[in-house]
């Protein structure tokens, strides 16, 4: 650019330009010269554009191609894996296999000993006997006699003797059958658990683990609960697999085997583990109460734990214990739903009582509700979605998914029901109630997408309401219609009179009401609000092992396990 004004110096001179008050006057010749320049500038700025949108193609392909890379190096992981599994399988039917024929092979030796000692005694009974006859050729009748009892005494002793015997011998077969037993199930323990250590300590020992090495178990437990505490996952677009998600509880359960094993009370000592677990997951709600996320993240773990000690064939869990884990599972359930409800209080009940979604059957509003509107019903429809996608996310059972969207929508009827009854008289019109049923019928929309089915039966009262309101602002003089519509309905009369008292008709006619305190006419009048239920648990896990997460810093979770493995 610079070499072509240097080029076309000489055609312009400042001479050329008269400067006016707010213009500048040129000729002809100047104004080419402006062009040229002009032209060159954009030529510059496309290559550079160019230049650019190269430059970044290259560095897109680069992290293309390394996230490749990635993709592959995982999946030989996985397949390393898969092989170490079918081995661990081959080694244990291996084993049972090895067991079940010597175990047969001692059976028999058992039984041909049986015979062969019940053929010995057999014979020497019969020698005995046929020497008898021999003797009464020597001795007298009563002396024979003395010396036949004798001789049956003497037999029966030595059968009992040979009985003994091979008792004797068949309970130190069998003792040394059990010791070779034990020493092989010895063996084939130490062999899987060096090869698990080998699976998580895929790495070096951290030359920083020494200077942990003073750390209790029990504080070892307490730092890796703070560890998951502040490096917990939140709700993002990369979805995180789902063994690495409930690591906390396969790590738990790692810790308490480590802990247990090689005691001469093990089934005690993991209980008594599992209760300190419990508890410092108790004292974790405190801080973690108003955070969603976290406490996602907390009741995905507990269940998990729940299911993995429930289906664990080592020790027996005491009642205890069991009903520790739910209580806690229970207060992390109870904070999302509570923190559901405060967040819903944002939308309702202007959502689905005031907005109007379909422009051409808009009711007329003051200026103050026109300059300062409220949040729309798509708002709604997008809040529902995400608290969908941050369940999944975590990985939560999908019952206690349906049992949070039930609470959910039952709110919703709450609120905007409740609020209706409070209303202005001449407030529901045609018009009015078409948007509310447009609104309610947007969010069943979502809930079906989601695949929660019965959501309209939630709404039953705001919908049962607006059904009345239409019959008698539709039948107006037709009074078997209104008749009809009202008796069919199940709302009360108390609830009735007041729909009745929101619409724009001449000689309204209310229905008897009996004499109630003001607290009862409340009660009648208003529906009560929803409380979440607690759940049973109806899934299988499908997790086999504890992996390290890649959300946690690796450094940090190392040391712990190196501490816990020490002590043990």
């Amino acid at each position: 650019m610079i070499k072509i004004i240097i080029q076309h110096k000489t055609e312009f001179k400042w001479s050329d330009i008269i400067f006016g008050k707010t213009k500048f006057f040129y000729n002809n010749k100047t104004l080419n010269f402006l062009e040229k320049v002009k032209s060159c500038i954009e030529i510059e700025t496309f290559y550079k554009k160019d230049l650019f949108k190269k430059t970044i193609g290259m560095f897109i392909k680069k992290v293309y191609l390394a996230k490749l890379q990635e993709i592959e190096e995982l999946k030989r992981i996985e397949a390393e894996k898969r092989k170490i599994k079918q081995k661990e399988l081959k080694d244990a039917s291996a084993l049972k296999k090895s067991k079940k024929e010597s175990e047969i092979k001692n059976k028999e030796d058992i039984i041909s000993e049986e015979k062969r000692d019940s053929n010995t005694s057999d014979i020497f009974i019969s020698e005995e006997n046929n020497s008898v006859p021999k003797l009464t050729d020597v001795f007298s009748v009563g002396c024979v006699e003395n010396n036949q009892n004798d001789l049956k005494k003497s037999t029966k002793e030595c059968e009992r003797c040979v009985e003994l015997e091979n008792k004797l011998k068949q309970k130190s077969k069998e003792l040394f059958r059990l010791q070779s037993l034990e020493m092989e199930f010895d063996k084939i323990k130490n062999k899987l658990k060096k090869e698990k250590l080998k699976k998580i300590n895929k790495t070096k020992e951290d030359d920083s683990s020494s200077s942990v090495e003073c750390i209790s178990p029990t504080n070892a437990i307490k730092c890796a609960l703070q560890l998951y505490v502040e490096h917990c996952p939140f709700v993002s677009n990369h979805d995180i697999p789902r063994n690495e998600m409930v690591s906390l509880a396969h790590f738990i359960a790692y810790m308490i085997d480590l802990l247990s094993e090689n005691t001469s009370e093990m089934e005690h000592r993991a209980n008594e583990v599992l209760a300190f677990v419990i508890e410092e997951m108790g004292a974790v709600l405190s801080q973690i109460e108003n955070d969603t996320s976290k406490n996602m993240f907390f009741l995905s773990n507990a269940i998990e734990l729940c299911i993995l000690i429930e289906e664990n064939i080592i020790f027996t869990v005491v009642d205890e214990n069991i009903k520790s884990l739910h209580s806690v599972i229970s207060s992390l359930y109870r904070n999302i739903l509570v923190d559901f409800k405060i967040k819903l209080k944002e939308y309702l009940p202007y959502a689905v009582i005031e907005h109007q979604s379909i422009k051409e059957i808009k009711v007329k509003q003051s200026i103050f509700k026109k300059i300062f509107t409220g949040p729309s019903i798509e708002d709604l429809c997008v809040f529902l979605e995400d608290c969908f996608d941050s369940m999944s996310f975590y990985y939560i059972p999908d019952n206690f998914i349906q049992n949070a969207f039930s609470f959910i929508l039952s709110y919703v009827d709450y609120e905007s029901f409740n609020f209706l009854l409070l209303k202005k008289t001449t407030y529901l019109s045609i018009n009015r109630c078409t948007q509310i049923n447009f609104n309610l019928s947007e969010i069943t929309k979502v809930a079906n997408r989601i695949g929660f089915s019965g959501a309209n039966k939630l709404f039953f009262y705001t919908k049962e309401g607006i059904r009345v309101a239409t019959a008698m602002l539709v039948g107006g003089s037709d009074r078997k219609l209104v008749e009809e519509t009202v008796e069919k309905t199940p709302l009360n009369n108390l609830q009735i009179n007041a729909i009745i008292s929101l619409l724009d008709l001449n000689g309204k006619e209310l229905y008897k009401v009996s004499k109630l305190s003001v607290h009862e006419l409340a009660a009648a009048k208003f529906i009560k609000e929803p409380t979440g239920t607690i759940i049973g648990l109806e899934y299988v896990t499908d997790v086999d092992e504890f992996v390290f997460p890649k959300y946690l810093p690796k450094q940090a979770l190392q040391s712990i396990l190196n501490v816990i493995n020490k002590t043990n």
